[in-house]
């Protein structure tokens, strides 16, 4: 993209958080990458890469920096694989000279798009891909599908879940506030607790 920007910031202004609002309503995001998910749970100061073109957000990523370990869970978050390649690589040269190890949990199981990405990757960079089945457990849903075909090709376990749930009258809803990303956060720790899964989040 020729008029893509970045910009690595360890604040973010009101303005900005006005065009991510606008952002995430358009994309996809994970808990992980709320700008106000690493406050929550640690008192570290994540770093917040922001791509723009045409001043509007086009790319973005939440990022930790613990003793030289760059992490980032589930981002960047873009919706173009070219863009997101180029997000990275700035990232990458962001860092390159801080030194420590940079991590990167894609927001996407293999997908065109993943596949596309590590393509362009591979052009410009080194790197080494690994799974981690403890940290990575989503489920991707075509939905084009007839809500009965979802559910016939469902395990039948996650059909009586889902079966379950219906009956309880469980909902969902999109978290905005900061008191209801803390709840969430506790319903992780729990669930890594309960099944043993050792993490920092």
């Amino acid at each position: 993209m020729k008029d893509f920007t970045t910009k690595f910031t360890t604040n973010l202004e009101e303005e900005v958080r006005k065009k991510l609002d606008t952002f995430f309503s358009e994309n996809l995001i994970s808990p992980e990458q709320h700008p106000d998910w690493q406050n929550i749970l640690s008192n570290e100061q994540p770093t917040y890469f922001i791509g723009y073109s045409k001043n509007r957000i086009v790319s973005y990523c939440l990022i930790n920096n613990t003793k030289g370990w760059i992490r980032i869970f589930k981002g960047p978050i873009c919706k173009d694989p070219d863009l997101a390649s180029e997000s990275i690589i700035a990232i990458v040269q962001h860092y390159r000279n801080k030194g420590g190890l940079l991590s990167i949990q894609l927001g996407d199981e293999v997908s065109p798009f993943t596949e596309h990405l590590l393509y362009n990757l591979s052009k410009k960079l080194r790197f080494k891909q690994s799974y981690n089945k403890e940290t990575w457990s989503s489920l991707f849903i075509d939905l084009t599908f007839s809500e009965d075909e979802l559910m016939s090709n469902m395990k039948a376990n996650h059909r009586q879940s889902i079966k379950k749930a219906i009956k309880l009258g469980v909902t969902t809803k999109l978290l905005t506030r900061k008191s209801e990303m803390i709840q969430l956060a506790r319903i992780f720790e729990l669930m890594y607790e309960r099944r043993g899964i050792t993490s920092d989040i």
